[in-house]
């Protein structure tokens, strides 16, 4: 069965979005560095609103999907790059979730702002 989202590095971004709660400007900040290992997975630290740090655990399928796909990136360079090769914007990031809502025939709007307040609690 073939994948909804056909970018590799749109499905991680989607699923980090959705199991993390991050917002669309946390995400596009995200470098290699601020990855940690934690208890045999891992967990981002992440500089939220007003310069807080915020700690998320990340479950082992997710950190070990990261690892796979950061390949040979350095430490500071930005997770999510553009075709550009800079990092992510925030509106490129909600046109990605917009565009793989369309994919899967999803009917209502679906934002960055809604995986974040309908994904699980841990």
């Amino acid at each position: 069965m073939r994948a909804l989202e056909p970018s590799r590095r749109n499905r991680l971004l989607l699923r980090l979005l959705y199991s993390t709660g991050l917002r669309p400007s946390e995400l596009c900040a995200l470098c290699w560095h601020d990855l940690q290992e934690l208890d045999g997975a891992g967990q981002l630290v992440i500089v939220g609103r007003g310069g807080q740090l915020r700690f998320v655990p990340l479950r082992l399928p997710v950190w070990e999907e990261l690892q796979t796909f950061r390949g040979r990136a350095g430490d500071w360079e930005p997770i999510f790059r553009s075709r550009l090769g800079g990092p992510l914007r925030p509106r490129q990031v909600d046109q990605i979730v917009r565009t793989a809502a369309r994919r899967a025939h999803i009917q209502h709007p679906v934002s960055p702002r809604l995986l974040r307040s309908a994904r699980p609690r841990q």
